[in-house]
This record gives C-alpha cells, sequence and structure tokens, in this order.
C-alpha cells in the first residue's frame, strides 16, 4: 500500500512539476540552437516583410474597455472580440495592436478568427508595459517595479501567443489559461507605453553601464544607461523566445517626440519636457538577429516650429534630415525626419484623434472630420516612409482620464456615463451610445421620442419637456412658431450654494437663484454659468491670466453669468526671460451649442449636434459635465469651490427649470426630479470615421 501511495504522490507531484515549469515559470528552456531558430517576419531596407512579402502595417489597437468596467476587469468576452475583429477585417486592418497582457480570450477569439481567415489573417503587435506606480516611482528604471516586471511580463507574453502559459494571479494585466498558439501571427513585441522622462534621467544619472552586449543585440558606444537597460529586455526577449520556441519576432522599444533623439536647446528643453533623449539607433543587431528590429512611436503634438528649438549640435548634425522634411506633411514633417534619421522601419503604433465633443484644442473634430484626419494622417505618414501606422483606438474609453476635465468629474465613477466633454473618451471608432438597443432621444428635431409624461413645465403657450440619459439631459421645447423664434430663456438651478435670480444687463428676473442658463435665439445658443460656479475660474485661473482666484471670488449671488470655457493646451514658447511676458494657457468656448441633426441615421447627420430645430419644436442635449457634474449616474454635483478650495460634490435628488423670453419680467421655476443609475445602458456604433477608414484601406493593398 505504501508504495501505490508514493506512486500515486510521485505522479501528482510529478504532474504539478511539469505543470509549473511548462506553464508558469517562464523559465528558458534550451531547447533550439540558433542556425534552428526561424522568423517569418523580418525587416530589409526599412520595411516589414511577412513571409517574404512587404506587409504595410494598416492597424488598429483594442483593449477590453467596455463601459461600466475598469481596464482591470477585462470585461470583454470571446463574442465581444469576434465581433470587433470581424469588423476591424472587415475595415481593411490586417493588424491589431495591444498594449498589454490581455485575457485568454482575446488569444482564443484571434485563434479562431484566423483560423476562418488564413488567406487574410489580421496580425498582432503584442506589448507589455510598466505599470503607472513602476513609471512614476522615486526610484529608477532598475527598480524590480520597472525592470523586473518588463522581464517577466515580456516573457509570460510570448509564452501566451505560443499557447503555454496559466496566470492565475495577474495585477492589473490579463489572466486565464492560455493553450492557442498564435505565434504564426504575431508581428513582434514592443516593450513600454510611455517613459516618465524624469525615471529615464534618474536612472542615466544612477548608472555607469551605458554598454550591453548580448546574443541578439548590443549597444554602441553613445548608448546610455536607459537604452541599455532596454537593449537588455530586448536580448532577453529574443533569447527566450528563440531557444524555448525556435522562432524569433520582431522586437523594439515604444518612443515617443518627448524622449526622441534630437537635443533641443536649453531654455526650450525645460519648457517643452524635452530633456532626455532614447535612440533605437544605439541598440544594434548582432549577426544571429533575424527578425529585425524596428523603431516604434506613439505620436502627440509638437510645436509647429519644433526644429527652430534644436540645440545648435543638433542643427548641424541633422543638417541633411531637416533638408527632407515635408512642411505640408502631418506635425510640419516631424515624422519625415524620424525617417530620415532611422536605419530601421519606423512604425507609427500609436496615432488618433478624437470625435469627442471637448477637447484641449480650438477645434472638436466631428465624427467626418475624426476620420478624414486619420486618413490623410496615415497617407502621410507612407508618403514618408514608414513602415505602416496603428490607429488609436478600435472602441471609445470611458474610463480614461483628461488632463484638461480631471479636476471636474469623479475620475473613477466615469466608466458609469459617456461624459462627452473629455476628450480621451472619444478616440475610438467604435462609439458605446446610451439605451440598450436605442437612443431615448436623437437630436433631430423630431417629437416622436417625447411623451406627455415628459412635460416638466408650461409658461405662456411654452411647453418644456425633459429626458435624461447616461450622456445629458434633454430638453424639447413646444410652441407656436412665433414663440419658438423669439429670443428664448432657460434658467437652470442646480445647487442652492449660489445663483441669481437676476441676470445682469438684463431685465429678466427668475422665481429661484439660477447656475445656468441656456439661451436660445434662432440657430445660435448657448450656456452661461453665474460667476461663482464657473469651475474653470477656481481651477486654471492663475494659468489663464496669471491672477489667483480666491483674492476676489464672485459673491455667491453675482449677477454675472459667464461663458463656459475650457482650458486649452499651451504650446507657444517664451523665446526668452527678460523681455518676454508670461505665456499663458488660451481657452476656448464650450458653453456654446451647436446646431445640426444629431441622429445617426440621417443623411445630414453630424455627431457634435446639440439642438435641431424641427416642425415640432427645439430639441436640445446638454452635456452632464455643462452643468457641472461630477458623477451623473449617482448624481454627484460641484458644492462652492471657495468655501472647499477646489471641486468637492454633494448629491441632489432633483434640479429646478424654468422656461421664457428676453421680455419676461419673471421667468417661473419648476422642480424636476433626477434618477439615479447603478449601470449603463448602451449599444454599439460604428461612427462615421469608421466607414471612411474602411474606404480608403480596402482600396490599398
Amino acid at each position: 500500500m505504501k508504495k501505490y501511495l508514493w506512486a500515486v504522490f510521485i505522479l501528482v507531484a510529478g504532474i504539478v512539476i511539469y505543470q509549473y515549469v511548462q506553464y508558469q515559470s517562464g523559465l528558458i528552456f534550451h531547447v533550439y540552437e540558433i542556425d534552428e531558430i526561424n522568423s517569418n517576419v523580418i525587416t530589409k531596407d526599412n520595411q516589414i516583410y511577412v513571409n517574404g512579402e512587404l506587409f504595410q502595417v494598416k492597424g488598429v489597437q483594442m483593449s477590453a474597455s467596455m463601459p461600466n468596467y475598469r481596464f482591470s476587469d477585462y470585461a470583454a468576452d470571446q463574442a465581444d472580440y469576434m465581433r470587433w475583429m470581424k469588423d476591424i477585417h472587415e475595415m481593411g486592418a490586417n493588424t491589431i495592436h495591444v498594449s498589454t497582457l490581455m485575457d485568454d480570450d482575446f488569444y482564443n477569439a484571434l485563434y479562431e478568427f484566423n483560423q476562418g481567415h488564413k488567406d487574410q489573417p489580421l496580425y498582432l503587435f503584442q506589448g507589455v508595459r510598466v505599470s503607472d506606480y513602476g513609471n512614476n516611482t522615486p526610484f529608477d528604471a532598475y527598480d524590480s517595479e520597472f525592470y523586473d516586471i518588463l522581464k517577466q511580463d515580456l516573457r509570460s507574453a510570448i509564452d501566451i501567443v505560443h499557447g503555454k502559459k496559466n496566470i492565475l494571479l495577474n495585477r492589473g494585466r490579463g489572466l486565464g489559461t492560455y493553450r492557442k498558439d498564435i505565434s504564426s501571427w504575431v508581428l513582434g513585441y514592443q516593450i513600454g507605453d510611455s517613459w516618465n522622462n524624469n525615471t529615464v534621467a534618474y536612472t542615466n544619472h544612477n548608472h555607469n553601464t551605458t554598454q550591453f552586449s548580448g546574443t541578439y543585440v548590443k549597444t554602441d558606444k553613445d548608448a546610455n544607461a536607459f537604452e541599455a537597460l532596454l537593449a537588455s529586455l530586448m536580448d532577453d526577449g529574443l533569447r527566450y523566445e528563440g531557444e524555448k520556441y525556435g522562432r524569433q519576432s520582431l522586437i523594439s522599444f515604444i518612443n515617443d517626440p518627448g524622449n526622441d533623439p534630437f537635443a533641443y536647446d536649453g531654455f526650450y528643453a525645460g519648457q517643452l519636457s524635452k530633456t532626455v533623449q532614447i535612440d533605437v539607433s544605439h541598440i544594434l543587431p548582432t549577426d544571429a538577429l533575424k527578425s529585425g528590429i524596428i523603431a516604434s512611436y506613439h505620436m502627440f503634438e509638437v510645436p509647429s516650429d519644433f526644429m527652430t528649438y534644436f540645440s545648435e549640435d543638433t542643427k548641424k548634425t541633422l543638417k541633411n534630415e531637416i533638408s527632407q522634411m515635408n512642411p505640408s506633411h502631418y506635425l510640419n514633417g516631424y515624422v519625415d525626419l524620424l525617417n530620415a534619421y532611422y536605419d530601421v522601419p519606423v512604425l507609427i503604433s500609436n496615432y488618433g484623434f478624437s470625435s469627442a465633443r471637448g477637447s484641449d484644442t480650438k477645434e472638436s473634430l466631428d465624427e467626418k472630420a475624426q476620420g478624414k484626419a486619420l486618413m490623410e494622417t496615415y497617407d502621410d505618414f507612407m508618403e514618408s516612409g514608414c513602415a505602416g501606422a496603428i490607429i488609436h483606438h478600435w472602441q471609445d474609453e470611458w474610463g480614461n482620464r483628461t488632463w484638461n476635465t480631471n479636476y471636474a468629474v469623479n475620475v473613477d465613477e466615469s466608466i458609469y456615463w459617456d461624459d462627452i466633454q473629455s476628450m480621451n473618451h472619444g478616440y475610438g471608432l467604435l462609439a458605446f451610445d446610451p439605451g440598450k438597443e436605442k437612443r431615448k432621444v436623437y437630436i433631430d428635431g423630431i417629437h416622436e421620442e417625447w411623451e406627455e409624461d415628459d412635460v416638466v413645465y408650461i409658461n405662456d403657450g411654452l411647453k418644456l419637456s425633459m429626458k435624461q440619459d447616461e450622456q445629458g439631459i434633454y430638453f424639447f421645447i413646444h410652441g407656436n412658431q412665433d414663440k419658438l423664434s423669439d429670443h428664448l430663456i432657460l434658467p437652470i438651478d442646480i445647487t442652492s450654494e449660489s445663483g441669481s435670480r437676476i441676470w445682469k444687463d438684463h431685465e429678466t428676473t427668475f422665481e429661484r437663484p439660477a447656475d445656468f442658463i441656456l439661451e436660445l435665439e434662432g440657430i445660435k445658443a448657448q450656456m452661461l454659468v453665474q460667476s461663482r460656479y464657473e469651475s474653470l475660474r477656481e481651477n486654471f485661473l492663475s494659468m489663464i491670466d496669471g491672477e489667483d482666484p480666491f483674492i476676489y471670488p464672485p459673491k455667491k449671488d453675482d449677477s454675472a453669468f459667464v461663458a463656459i470655457n475650457m482650458i486649452q493646451k499651451k504650446m507657444k514658447i517664451r523665446e526668452n526671460v527678460t523681455n518676454s511676458k508670461p505665456v499663458y494657457s488660451e481657452v476656448k468656448e464650450t458653453g456654446k451649442l451647436i446646431y445640426g441633426n444629431g441622429n445617426p441615421e440621417s443623411k445630414d447627420y453630424y455627431s457634435l449636434s446639440d439642438f435641431m430645430i424641427g416642425k415640432d419644436g427645439i430639441e436640445i442635449r446638454i452635456p452632464w459635465q455643462l452643468l457641472n457634474f461630477s458623477n451623473p449616474a449617482n448624481l454627484e454635483i460641484h458644492q462652492d469651490y471657495y468655501e472647499h478650495y477646489g471641486v468637492e460634490t454633494k448629491t441632489i435628488s432633483k434640479l429646478y427649470v424654468g422656461l421664457g423670453t428676453i421680455n419676461d419680467k419673471q421667468i417661473p421655476m419648476q422642480d424636476v426630479t433626477l434618477k439615479r443609475w447603478n449601470k449603463a445602458e448602451t449599444h454599439e456604433r460604428k461612427k462615421q470615421s469608421y466607414d471612411i477608414v474602411k474606404e480608403a484601406w480596402r482600396k490599398q493593398p
């Protein structure tokens, strides 16, 4: 009996050890010699070749992001991924990029999809990234939260795509049982996402080791310590896949204009946060590398005259490269410069344009303009000599944060509502529109969605109806044409902590202290906010005009109603210290409502539409953020900024609205109960930009 028990114990132990070593350990097994390693993806003449044929990357970035779920929930299942891959393939794309380890449903879906599309499969660029904590740690890049995590994740990614990995616990990344071998469709691995330049500088300061010599890559004499670290990671990944699986894929790390190889004059470098350089040219292949190294770039805006801020040495060194720049190309030829500089393929691994209502530039793009910008920019990239480009992003991501609206919203709860004022929510080609199957309201001036129960206010021949959904509050104004063509005023009372019954410079008064005024005159409309409740002033006044907002705050009952603005990205540069004035941020009016048809089924659909006049009346949408809601799902609004020294919130259950004309002596106001929700109801809709990309890419080889 003891022998039997020992035999069972040894068998079970053997299985456990085999499972651990094979699927969990991440150890290198020297199975293949260098001359036995193959690669179906190589680089040649600064381009990418797959199975011996030139391959032009037409890619799109994908994640597991869905409304109601955090990124780390990996809520999308295999059916979701399959549906999205089908649409991506039909759009003409040939590549998907993921920036981190995904759950097993994603890889199972890619395997199943490509089994049915063997002649035209979807290829994969697999990314691994350092956590926000690791990237912003007070330590350098050799810290375990940085280097060790990247090394471990790169090995895990390789095991995953070869179908030999179990991940039971994986903080912030995908997990599951990975058994599908998709390695033949993997183009390469991309290390990192965006590098904190302070971490890069601190690493270079702390470490004298600037040289690395590995089996597949090595650094040249000009490399810095951070580049040596990247070379070490790249070599480890190549060695791990080669020796364990007999395969080589392309290898790269993510770079961006903030960390590119070009040195700036010291006075301008600080203003542009351009204080370090990372250069893939300092990492060289050895004779053992059969696949290749590529330069992968995330693109974001740079000053239009960026090259004038280069150091004198940079200008001299890059004289020939600068002469090859085409100023009519994207970013005034910045990508031309990259292609002229590098001797490896340049891949734009992340570029995009948002179709959100809010932005940090002068113009917001509607969905058609988004698609046009994507394709014009893609053509610029290809004319510049790039090996291809990857669009950011496949789907809108409600969980993304946006620098100029973070202060105004509860960013941890933004997954529950469609914040169209936050730019980073709208980069997708796929929208998640409110409503389980269709929207409650389409802004088209047609009354058919509105019922008698929606009427909240009647006054002197005008009738006001109201609805709400995950995107905002909607009004429908009924009345005869004479009334509708009048100068209409719609006061709104949100908070009891401030507001005014009087509108400065106008004779009209309100029954209650109003916080907002919706002003309508024909096809012109705007939202105004009472000066005390203007969130931009308290948060950004010092950046806009240099004043302290707390020295002379507006009175609680101040009668001034002001435009609702958004702060813009500061792109101006101070030319000298002694003579130039401070460079302040500009603003744009976001409270100005946009006229147009907001029904996607209409031939004249305009995705940024806020209101429309029809034969039945005027239909209006007010985004939640314009009304100072920080989390509308829980009906959380801003409190008094000057009593709380910033944005603090409280919950409400109702608001008050009124409706009248500019000539009314007093406009009565009526309370309207608001509804909370625990889970957003949405349906998917491919944007107009999807169709534009599809039309362009399906014409290309």
